[in-house]
């Protein structure tokens, strides 16, 4: 649509969550696909060319509405990447990454708690995301390298942080707060 949100146009039906790439040339976005559970596919901006990434989902298992499956796709700034999110191991939330044609699915945590909400820093080299491993604080900003080493929390409060934004290297921020040069 145009910026004054005249000349809407269906590009995508049944999908979600678009996710410019950095070049512009893909969107990446949520359905449901023939599984029935949200997965990730890649179009471009137009619509066309659109192709699924993702393919698995967890099978039995009552998780209500929407079912579980793969979701909160961010690109890394090369486009040659994607980190997301998926609950299809044990119902709970790990960060993977995949190459952008959806081979190479690479699981990054590894938690019996909530591992969600990557976000990729914009020199690519950092996945922020939330975790509530310690249950002693719950949830916090959590930073590993781009390949899933070297985990460890951003924030160490009694309470809850989510959502992290990587503004540039040196600028964090998460539910109003900033956290400078953390890097």
């Amino acid at each position: 649509m145009n910026i004054d949100g005249s000349n809407k146009q269906l590009i995508i039906p049944d999908a979600g969550c678009p996710v410019w790439s950095p070049d512009g040339k893909r969107i990446a976005y949520i359905s449901a696909g023939k599984i029935g559970s949200p997965q990730i596919f890649v179009a471009k901006p137009d619509g066309s060319d659109s192709r699924q990434l993702t393919k698995t989902y967890l099978p039995n298992w009552d998780s209500g509405f929407p079912p579980f499956g793969n979701h909160d796709s961010q690109w890394t700034p090369d486009c040659k990447k994607t980190v997301y999110q998926s609950d299809i191991d044990n119902g709970m939330p790990e960060i993977y990454i995949m190459s952008n044609d959806g081979s190479k699915q690479t699981r990054l945590t590894n938690t019996e708690r909530r591992n969600d909400s990557p976000t990729v820093t914009p020199d690519g080299r950092f996945i922020l995301f939330t975790s509530n491993r310690d249950m002693s604080l719950g949830a916090e900003i959590y930073v590993m390298d781009i390949n899933g080493t070297d985990q460890y929390p951003l924030s160490n409060y009694i309470g809850n942080d989510y959502f992290p934004v990587a503004i540039n290297t040196l600028t964090l921020q998460f539910f109003g707060y900033q956290c400078h040069n953390i890097y």
